[in-house]
C-alpha cells in the first residue's frame, strides 16, 4: 500500500511538470488549492498575470494564512469551486431567525405564512407503542424552511451519539485545528457527493482501499497527509461486540470525514444522514447545501429528533441492537442455505456486519451475463460483482447476495435456483 502512495505522488508531481505553459492559467487556481501555497509557488511564478494569476495568488495568500504549525492546512484539500463558495445570506437569515427571540420582528426571509399550510397536527405511533405528537406549533415549523446544516436539537443529540459511539480525539480541539463538527443531509448518498465535489478536481487521483486494518490505514494517511473519507452505513449493523474500530475513533490530525446513516436503522425514505468530520470542511459542505438542496427536510428532521429525544441514547442503542439480531438470523439463514446448495461451486465469507453475502462462483470467470439475464429468467435477482469495482468492464467471478428482506424460505429457495443455474452454465 505504502509504494501505490508513492507511485501516485510521483505520478501526480511527473503530471504537474508535463503541463505545457498555456496551459498553466487554466489549471493554476486548481493546482493551487490542491497543492498548498509553497508546492505551487514556482509554478505561480510562470502564471503570474492576469486574471487566473490574481486568482491564484488570493487562493495561495488564504492557504498560507491557515498553514500553522500544528494544525492542518485544509485549504489545500478543495478545490476552486469550493474555495469560491460563500455564505448566502438568505440561508444565514433563517440561522439566524431561530436563535432569536420570540419577540424578534422578522421582515427579511421570504418565508411562507405558516397559517396556510394545510397540515395542522399529527401522531405517529411507535412499534413499542409509544405515540409522537406534533402539535399545531410543530407542525409549521415542521412544514417551514430550516437551516442548511440541520435543526439545532438534532445536531446536539447526534454529536453526544458520535462521542459515545467513537470518542474521537478532535472533539475538544480548535476549529483551526479541525474540531469535530456536523451537518445533515439527505442520506449519507449527498454527504459522499458533497464531499467528493469539495474535494476532486478533474486529474485528481483518490486511493480506495483493499481490505485491511484500520490503524495501518491511519498511519499511510498521517505519513502522506492525505484525508480519509469513511463512508460507514453498516456501523451500527455489527453482529459481534466490541464494535470494529472506526477511522474517526482513530482521527488524532482532523484528517477523517465520516458519512452515516440512519437508512439502514430507522427507515431508508427518510433520507437522513449525517456527515461528520474537521469543522472547516463541514462548514465548505454546508456552504454548497445552501445554494444546492437547502436543507434536509425540516419534518423528517423533527420527527426523528422527537423520536430519539423520547428514546435518549440508552433506548437508541436498544433499538439498534433489536435491528442486528434481526439481522444476525436473517444472515445465519443464508448461510445455513449457502452451505446447502452452493457449498461445491461457491466461496464466501460470513459477513460480521450489514445485509449481504458477497460470494465468489468457481467455475464462472464472469457473472455479469449470469446474473443480469438468466437469473432474471429463474427469477432470482443478485447483484453481479462487476458494478462494484473499479473497472467495471473487467470480467468478475463475483456477486452479491441481500439478505435483508427475503424471508429465510425465500433465501433458501433462491440460492436453489442460483445453484441450478450455475450448474446449467458450467
Amino acid at each position: 500500500m505504502l509504494n501505490v502512495v508513492e507511485q501516485l505522488l510521483a505520478r501526480t508531481k511527473q503530471s504537474h511538470q508535463s503541463i505545457p505553459p498555456q496551459s498553466l492559467c487554466q489549471c493554476q487556481a486548481r493546482n493551487v488549492a490542491k497543492a498548498g501555497w509553497k508546492a505551487a509557488a514556482s509554478r505561480l511564478q510562470r502564471c503570474w498575470s492576469g486574471a487566473c494569476g490574481r486568482e491564484a495568488a488570493r487562493l495561495s495568500a488564504r492557504a498560507a494564512t491557515r498553514s500553522r504549525p500544528g494544525t492542518m492546512n485544509y485549504f489545500r484539500y478543495i478545490n476552486a469551486i469550493s474555495a469560491a463558495r460563500k455564505s448566502s445570506p438568505i440561508r444565514e437569515l433563517t440561522v439566524l431567525l431561530e436563535r432569536s427571540p420570540p419577540t424578534m420582528i422578522s421582515l427579511a426571509g421570504g418565508m411562507p405564512n405558516p397559517s396556510l399550510f394545510p397540515f395542522e397536527t399529527a401522531t405517529f405511533t411507535i412499534n413499542d407503542g409509544q405515540q409522537i405528537n406534533f402539535s399545531q406549533e410543530t407542525m409549521k415549523r415542521a412544514l417551514q424552511y430550516s437551516s442548511s446544516a440541520g435543526i439545532p436539537e438534532l445536531i446536539s443529540w447526534m454529536k453526544e451519539l458520535q462521542k459515545r459511539a467513537h470518542n474521537p480525539p478532535t472533539i475538544n480541539y480548535s476549529p483551526e485545528r479541525g474540531q469535530m463538527a456536523l451537518c445533515v443531509t439527505n442520506g449519507s448518498q449527498e454527504g459522499l457527493s458533497k464531499v467528493f465535489e469539495m474535494l476532486l478536481a478533474p486529474g485528481d487521483f483518490i486511493l480506495l482501499d483493499t481490505p485491511t486494518y484500520p490503524g495501518t490505514l491511519a498511519a499511510i494517511a498521517r505519513k502522506y497527509d492525505l484525508l480519509i473519507i469513511e463512508d460507514d452505513p453498516y456501523y451500527f449493523l455489527q453482529f459481534e461486540k466490541p464494535w470494529a474500530p472506526s477511522f474517526l475513533s482513530l482521527d488524532v490530525d482532523g484528517r477523517v470525514i465520516r458519512t452515516d446513516s440512519f437508512s439502514k436503522i430507522l427507515s431508508s425514505g427518510l433520507r437522513m444522514g449525517f456527515l461528520t468530520g474537521p469543522k472547516p470542511l463541514i462548514d465548505r459542505v454546508v456552504l454548497h447545501i445552501q445554494v444546492s438542496t437547502m436543507h434536509t427536510s425540516t419534518f423528517t428532521q423533527l420527527m426523528v429528533a422527537q423520536l430519539l429525544k423520547q428514546w435518549g441514547q440508552d433506548g437508541f442503542l436498544k433499538h439498534i441492537d433489536r435491528v442486528a439480531q434481526f439481522y444476525t438470523k436473517q444472515r445465519d439463514a443464508m448461510h445455513k442455505s449457502a452451505e446447502k446448495w452452493l457449498k461445491d461451486i461457491a466461496d464466501w465469507q460470513v459477513p460480521s456486519a450489514g445485509m449481504f453475502f458477497w460470494l465468489k462462483l468457481k467455475e464462472i470467470p464472469d457473472t455479469r451475463r449470469l446474473i443480469s439475464e438468466k437469473a432474471i429468467k429463474k427469477e432470482v435477482l443478485l447483484v453481479p460483482g462487476q458494478v462494484f469495482m473499479i473497472d467495471s468492464s473487467l470480467p468478475c467471478s463475483y456477486l452479491r447476495a441481500a439478505f435483508s428482506i427475503s424471508s429465510p424460505e425465500e433465501i433458501d429457495q433462491g440460492f436453489q435456483r442460483l445453484a441450478a443455474l450455475i450448474k446449467e452454465s458450467v
